[in-house]
């Protein structure tokens, strides 16, 4: 059964910082790299997990190369295709069911790209198996 480990160190100028880390054992992940090229409304669909079972993913970590702009310079993803679009401004990172049960599903992302250059990303999810 694989770990997750994770570290997060976070400082304010002129104020607090925190140091974080944790280990989630999950018993499976997948990890997935696309690129979406510029200009691209219509992608077809990223498939992060075999089901869609969104209660069994623990970690999701999304990055990409570039991020989202002001509009209508957007980068966004949806995990349903009547979902509302999720923009992908700075990485971001997703840890336990019950926040990332708030995605609605997780087994496709849809990745629309209206920047001005293409966007590489990759998906990191974190799941049980049974």
């Amino acid at each position: 059964m694989p770990n997750i480990n994770y570290n997060f160190s976070i400082s304010i100028s002129s104020g607090p910082s925190e140091n974080f880390s944790n280990t989630i054992a999950v018993g499976a992940y997948d990890k997935v790299s696309v690129t979406v090229p510029a200009g691209t409304t219509t992608a077809p669909p990223v498939h992060v997990q075999p089901d869609d079972k969104i209660e069994r993913i623990k970690f999701l970590y999304i990055k990409s190369d570039i991020y989202s702009k002001a509009a209508p310079k957007t980068l966004t993803y949806k995990t349903t295709e009547t979902g509302k679009p999720i923009r992908l401004d700075h990485s971001q990172i997703l840890i336990g069911s019950s926040l990332i049960a708030l995605l609605d599903e997780a087994k496709n992302f849809t990745i629309n790209n209206q920047c001005d250059e293409d966007a590489h990303i990759d998906i990191l999810v974190g799941r049980d198996v049974s």
